[in-house]
């Protein structure tokens, strides 16, 4: 676990050197042979929905996320930023969720950042913040693979989730091999605005994402992660991944520390009550990635 942390430490003080793109792949990793094929695949899928209208603004979505941090009672709260490259994401530091103040989303966006930023994300801060132990706070071994997997998950499980969405996953892992193959950032980018999936802007920054800091390889997890949690949830419960900023691999040790008293019961889980029934399609496609 230290030596996890050292390595985040050295891709931290190497933003925008040489060794930016090594401590990247020491700690996050490279997508592998079975990664690029699980991409490959989602990306010769056959769109059959026509796709939302993204016509809200972020002052407008910052409306919604607020009402729906009101409406879980979680101490938060939520901020515009200029500095962000995603459509939104979470400070756990000050338990506060950043939106991109040149988004444009659509509905489902809109519901698939609660699912994906609220619903995982800060309940892993909240229920983290909540432990004796701190560690669960900092994050253990593997936690980004885990963590991106739930909040995918969630946008699944709450039917907040389009082919699209998958196929931007499948993007990411290409790109990233794109990336580690030696291609440019011109490369990159026009193979993704080509992909039919993306507009330019989209693509341009996607690509910024990967490019970031010097080869930023952490967006390969986000397929991987949902891949892995949702062959788990078929044969186990998930509650103890919400205890923090947790991994798959400790799920046994988290799961025994629980049942011994040393962690507290996770307080905030995401509501599952509402989750509608799967998408037929969508489910056949996720269950045929291996």
């Amino acid at each position: 676990m230290i030596d996890n942390y050292a390595t985040k430490i050295e891709l931290i003080t190497q933003i925008g050197r040489e060794a930016f793109l090594y401590n990247s792949l020491r700690y996050y990793g490279e997508p592998d042979y079975n990664d690029i094929n699980n991409a490959t695949f989602l990306l010769h899928a056959r769109e059959t929905e026509t796709l939302p209208k993204k016509d809200i603004t972020a002052e407008q979505a910052l409306v919604r996320f607020n009402q729906a941090i009101e409406a879980m009672g979680l101490p938060c709260k939520v901020a515009i930023s200029s500095k962000l490259v995603a459509k939104a994401m979470v400070d756990n530091s000050k338990r506060l969720l950043l939106v991109n103040s040149s988004a444009m989303l659509s509905e489902l966006d809109i519901n698939a950042l609660i699912e994906h930023e609220i619903g995982v994300h800060l309940l892993t801060t909240l229920n983290a913040d909540a432990q004796q132990l701190k560690v669960l706070h900092l994050g253990l071994p593997g936690n980004t693979y885990t963590q991106e997997g739930l909040a995918i998950y969630r946008e699944y499980q709450s039917g907040q989730i389009n082919l699209t969405r998958l196929k931007v996953l499948a993007l990411r892992v290409i790109a990233v091999n794109m990336l580690l193959k030696g291609d440019k950032f011109y490369q990159v980018y026009e193979f993704l605005a080509d992909s039919g999936v993306l507009n330019v802007n989209e693509a341009f920054a996607l690509t910024t994402r990967i490019f970031r800091g010097g080869g930023f390889t952490k967006d390969h997890l986000y397929l991987k992660g949902f891949k892995d949690i949702v062959q788990l949830a078929n044969t186990r419960s998930l509650d103890n991944l919400y205890l923090g900023k947790t991994g798959i691999a400790h799920l046994d040790a988290l799961d025994a520390l629980v049942e011994q008293g040393i962690f507290t019961r996770p307080k905030y889980l995401p509501d599952t009550n509402r989750d509608p029934e799967p998408d037929a399609i969508l489910s056949y496609l996720i269950s045929s990635i291996k």
